[in-house]
């Protein structure tokens, strides 16, 4: 049974979402990724608390963070279904923490993590911290899509140790 599981999570490709149009491309990215190896997509949102609250901001930011996220993931996936051949199984996650490390725990177990690239600008000096630490921490390839591009090459060549791939 266990062994069945891991087959099953080695075909889930994991897409972080923010709302952004570099994450509406990676969606479409993952879309495809899963498409071609018969899987399933895992839309991970993640919201961080801003920093100085005080102990009565909790439950009021959080109700609003998870709300955003919500929101957030919805407008993605309806934009990236709306250009989408054939969308494949979907699972929604939001969740509250550090983007990268929740991204990155994440993706373990999948068969590669998909991320947005805002900017036109080479990864070596333009990295956000959530691509940074997802890339330094995830145990699978992180695929990083540019804003506005549908990216068409596959992961059929990543092992475990890629790292990222473009």
């Amino acid at each position: 049974m266990l062994g069945d599981e891991r087959l099953d999570r080695e075909r889930v490709v994991v897409a972080g979402v923010d709302g952004s149009p570099a994450s509406v491309a990676a969606l479409r990215h993952a879309f495809s990724e899963a498409r071609s190896r018969g899987g399933s997509v895992e839309v991970v949102t993640v919201w961080e608390d801003p920093p100085g609250l005080t102990p009565g901001d909790g439950e009021r930011l959080y109700r609003a963070g998870h709300r955003w996220a919500v929101h957030a993931q919805r407008a993605a996936v309806a934009s990236a279904s709306r250009r989408a051949r054939e969308v494949p199984p979907l699972t929604g996650v939001v969740v509250q923490g550090e983007p990268g490390s929740v991204l990155a725990r994440a993706g373990e177990g999948a068969w590669c993590i998909v991320l947005g690239r805002r900017s036109e600008a080479p990864l070596s000096g333009a990295c956000d911290s959530t691509r940074e630490r997802c890339m330094a921490s995830a145990s699978c390839p992180v695929v990083v899509v540019p804003q506005g591009r549908q990216c068409s090459r596959r992961v059929a060549g990543a092992s475990a140790d890629s790292r990222v791939l473009l």
